[in-house]
């Protein structure tokens, strides 16, 4: 079993939004976190999943909530140049 971290913090200063400026800093999100955790269930079978949190975009109309998502992936080793794979997102 492995598992994978990460965190991105993003302080962004650019001019006030107007009509003819876009605010680029109010639309990306300020923090993003991850974990990720990958099992080898055997020598042809993998098992990973991603836990992944984004703050919320404070857009210049309406602020965007923050989100969190589990991605899943199983996959099997067909032939060592093929490998298939199930995937689930939310």
């Amino acid at each position: 079993m492995r598992l994978e971290g990460m965190f991105t913090y993003l302080k962004m200063e650019a001019p006030p939004w107007d009509r003819v400026n876009n605010d680029d800093a109010r639309l990306i999100p300020r923090t993003q976190e991850s974990l990720r955790c990958l099992l080898d269930l055997s020598e042809k079978s993998k098992l990973d999943f991603t836990l992944r949190h984004v703050g919320r975009l404070p857009a210049t109309t309406q602020g965007i909530p923050a989100y969190t998502a589990v991605d899943a992936r199983f996959s099997y080793a067909l032939h060592k140049d093929l490998e298939l794979a199930l995937i689930g997102q939310n």
